[in-house]
């Protein structure tokens, strides 16, 4: 028995072997999966897919909306949607294209519904506290005030009812400014008082927290305690005189008052957020008790804010007050500056919390992200934007 040799065309053969793979250059890819849809906002959501793993390259994916016919691109998953419109539902398909075509369109999504135009943003906006006078204007000084606080939750200072919340527009940009604290000064032509932080821009009313109120120096008359917030606290050298006033509206408490004095003695204690600042009325040289601090549960727990400084005691050696229940100079809690011994503290710098159920589309000026319950609260600890 014989064996023929059967030659082969080795063209055949490639010619078959391109054949049954398919010529890649003129292929279009296959159809992506569909994966999960997500609501970002009133007019955003992301769709999520897997490229087909087989099947020539996509260069681009394509999403596009039901209803509306919506489409955005892009090279890789998710895909960003924008333009929808407020409190829609959607469901979405995707399509691979590359140079040679487009694939068919996966099934639809999951359906999503865009969130209102309207964001419901509470808010907490404490400013600055102001500061006390330095060198020998420390004996018989007044305490300074704290900065005012206003809030959405569990009311503002000096005992007024909770502010309304701010209606948020999305897309819009807002204005955070967060308030200074007063800087320690022997000099009358240092304004001593914290600086305001607020809240702005379109379509609200401004949210505007005053600076807490400068301590009285103890030159009768010429150092007077500043208004603020805040008031601040009397000089012990002003006999008869008011300690500083709480701004409108309502967002903090008096200062010490020195009427109860018939020569110099001690200063009048800084309002507080809480409650206002001891008047002074004994020639006792003990300063006078700074104003209480006030809690505020818009992070989740609750926290003292915006405390007022102590009044100084009289000369040799001075003998101050007390700081109200809790008070704290630490920084972006709006203290007001107060005594310990000679030495004297500037006021706490102020702070700007806001609390949404959505988080925000960008943010500038580094706040803090944290969560409680269904809430995404942005703390701000200095000057930046936020935009839903």
């Amino acid at each position: 028995m014989s064996v023929k040799r059967i030659k082969t065309d080795s063209n055949l053969l490639n010619n078959s072997f391109k054949l049954s793979k398919g010529n890649a250059s003129v292929a279009i890819p296959n159809t992506p999966t569909i994966g999960t849809a997500t609501a970002t906002g009133s007019s955003t959501a992301t769709v999520a897919f897997t490229p087909a793993t087989l099947g020539a390259t996509a260069t681009t994916f394509t999403a596009t909306s039901t209803p509306g016919s919506i489409t955005r691109s892009n090279s890789s998953s998710p895909i960003s949607m924008t333009g929808l419109s407020a409190s829609t539902s959607y469901t979405f398909t995707v399509t691979a294209g590359n140079a040679n075509g487009t694939s068919s369109a996966s099934s639809a999504s999951n359906s999503i519904t865009t969130t209102s135009g309207a964001v419901t943003v509470d808010f907490l906006a404490v400013a600055g506290g102001g500061a006390i006078r330095t060198g020998n204007e420390v004996y018989y000084g007044g305490g300074a005030g704290a900065g005012g606080l206003r809030s959405s939750v569990d009311g503002n200072g000096g005992g007024a009812a909770a502010e309304s919340a701010l209606s948020f527009s999305s897309g819009t940009t807002y204005t955070i400014t967060v308030g200074a604290g007063g800087s320690a000064s022997n000099s009358s032509a240092t304004v001593r008082s914290g600086t305001a932080s607020s809240i702005s821009g379109t379509g609200i009313t401004t949210v505007t927290s005053t600076g807490g109120g400068g301590g009285g120096g103890t030159d009768n008359g010429a150092n007077a305690p500043a208004s603020g917030g805040s008031g601040g606290g009397a000089g012990g050298n002003d006999v008869g005189a008011s300690g500083g006033s709480a701004s409108s509206p309502t967002q903090g408490y008096r200062g010490g008052n020195t009427t109860g004095i018939s020569y110099a003695s001690a200063g009048g204690g800084g309002g507080g957020a809480g409650s206002a600042g001891q008047d002074k009325t004994s020639n006792s040289l003990t300063g006078g008790n700074g104003g209480n601090a006030k809690t505020n549960s818009i992070t989740g727990s609750a926290v003292y804010y915006a405390g007022g400084g102590a009044g100084s005691g009289g000369y040799e050696p001075p003998t101050d007050g007390s700081n109200g229940t809790g008070y704290s100079n630490a920084a972006n809690r709006g203290g007001g500056g107060t005594c310990a011994g000679t030495s004297q503290l500037s006021g706490g710098s102020g702070v700007v919390i806001l609390r949404a159920t959505q988080t925000a589309a960008s943010t500038t000026g580094s706040p803090t992200l944290t969560t409680s319950g269904s809430y995404y609260i942005y703390t701000f600890t200095g000057n930046g934007t936020i935009t839903y």
